[in-house]
């Protein structure tokens, strides 16, 4: 049942929620922490029961009580307006506000996320008015995090699209649950990277919309219609409708691309956390390239299936990896996956061949590069050392960090307008680099006496540091942070680069990619 209000317990709540957002832009200033797996020289500076994380077993944030949220049931029988009246729900933003949000939104993100149809999106009274309200919302939070002094908005917006998406999950048609696929998509694509949460938003006694909440609702969303079905309805609808003009225009094939979208998305944020985790996915994912066969070309539909066959590479990868009884193995592994990877580029380079423009998959491709590089140099270590060839170790370690170089170029060379464009992208994509950085860094704090790094290759590491902090914009805290602490890193290193090289003595070239 939805509590009884009257006027002065609404401006009892009004005051209480001022004072909580207050609080949270004060606690919002503190400086940001992260630790990724790479991170061979610090330590994360609050251990995961100091800061109240997100338990990621039980999807529920701590000091978050069940009161402070409407039922299942309330949520059944309420309109968007009664469930604005609740307590613990704040008003949202009036339309006006929205609208401004929706339309930055399109402006300036929407080409970063692939999978939203055209059909299902336009102005916020558009969408409102088609049914479309949960995934304006989400397009407004989202955009609310690029504009000066929209902190506030975003509160407001949290838990009513937490609210409505728990909904959809729980008891939603197909109409309400496509939405609902779409919101989640949007919302996932921009939340700050799994390993930093803003734990000041817990000030607010609402469940921020973080990776592993969106994530627990996606999979509650795909329970009902899972990919493998779904893969099976767009193979049929294609045999009926083979012409290419108007396979984009059915939703079933868009439900399936948001399937794969997402599962390629959800691999490598896996990866960032637990790199030795085997990611398994529904049966209907690794058909996608069978399916879809005839329609790589397509601008939406290529890229989306290239991502798919590229997590597909690493999970053989890790399988393969976790049956290593051999010293040879790890070194056989690895020019077998590179091989994979580069037959991978050979396919869908043509998918990127506007040079000096910000291309998704160019990313993925290296920082895979990167990764199983690490990964074989690992496996390679926990070997027999009467098997190890000391020569054969510090060849991987010094792969590594030429491919971490070619990954960060990638970034360093964009023209100056893909450059600003990186002020938009998901702060995911900072950190597949600076997982990278992080490596080249304790690799050099490890082995300092080897002098495997050369001034060249830090260089390339302190340009990615200067391009975070240049693009970095309001939501970027948490780039603007790791770019800030990565130049404060290199700068002692370049410095003691430079007093121990001769005078005489000009840089090494920059190590090209093996």
């Amino acid at each position: 049942m939805l509590r009884s209000t009257s006027p002065s317990s609404d401006t009892t709540e009004k005051m209480k929620i001022r004072h909580l957002l207050q609080g949270r832009e004060e606690a919002s200033t503190a400086p940001p922490t992260s630790a990724f797996f790479t991170n061979m020289d610090s330590t994360p500076a609050h251990p995961p029961h100091e800061t109240g994380c997100w338990n990621s077993r039980s999807f529920q944030l701590l000091e978050t009580h069940a009161e402070d949220f409407p039922t299942p049931e309330s949520l059944h029988t309420s309109s968007p307006e009664e469930l604005c009246r609740v307590p613990s729900v704040p008003q949202p933003p009036d339309d006006e506000e929205l609208t401004e949000l929706c339309n930055f939104f399109l402006g300036n993100l929407l080409k970063f996320i692939p999978i939203i149809r055209t059909e299902d999106i336009g102005s916020y009274g558009d969408m409102a008015r088609e049914g479309q309200r949960l995934l304006a919302h989400s397009m407004a939070y989202v955009a609310a995090g690029f504009v000066p002094g929209c902190k506030p908005i975003r509160a407001r917006l949290a838990p009513f699209i937490f609210a409505y998406l728990e909904q959809c999950a729980l008891e939603g048609n197909e109409e309400s649950r496509w939405t609902a696929l779409q919101a989640v998509a949007v919302l996932y694509n921009w939340t700050t990277p799994n390993f930093h949460v803003d734990f000041s938003d817990r000030v607010v006694q609402n469940p921020p919309l973080t990776h592993n909440a969106l994530r627990a609702i996606w999979d509650k969303l795909v329970l009902t219609t899972t990919p493998l079905e779904v893969s099976e309805d767009v193979a049929r609808l294609l045999e009926q409708y083979p012409m290419e003009c108007t396979i984009r225009k059915h939703r079933r094939v868009w439900w399936y691309l948001c399937c794969l979208w997402m599962h390629a998305t959800i691999h490598y944020r896996t990866w960032l956390i637990d790199p030795g985790n085997v990611f398994k996915a529904d049966p209907g994912i690794y058909t996608c390239k069978y399916i879809f066969r005839d329609y790589l070309t397509d601008h939406v539909i290529g890229p989306i299936v290239a991502q798919v066959e590229l997590c597909c590479i690493r999970e053989r990868f890790l399988d393969a990896g976790h049956r290593i009884d051999s010293s040879q193995q790890p070194l056989t592994m690895l020019k077998e996956m590179n091989d994979a990877v580069d037959s991978w580029h050979r396919e869908w380079s043509r998918q990127w061949t506007n040079s000096g423009s910000y291309e998704p998959l160019e990313v993925y491709y290296h920082f895979t590069r990167f990764c199983i590089s690490v990964q074989a140099s690992r496996l390679y270590q926990s070997c027999s050392t009467s098997e190890i060839s000391p020569s054969a170790g510090l060849s991987l370690i010094e792969t590594s960090v030429e491919r971490v170089c070619d990954l960060c170029s990638v970034f360093t060379n964009l023209n100056p307008l893909s450059s600003y464009s990186l002020c938009f992208v998901p702060e995911d994509v900072f950190a597949l680099v600076i997982c990278g950085c992080e490596y080249v860094l304790g690799v050099q704090t490890t082995l300092h006496n080897l002098k495997l790094l050369n001034t060249h290759q830090l260089v390339s590491l302190r340009a990615i540091a200067e391009l975070m902090l240049a693009v970095a914009t309001y939501d970027k805290e948490w780039a603007a942070s790791q770019g800030a602490t990565l130049l404060r890193r290199l700068s002692t290193r370049l410095s003691g680069q430079r007093d121990n090289q001769p005078s005489d003595a000009s840089p090494a070239p920059l190590i090209t990619s093996s």
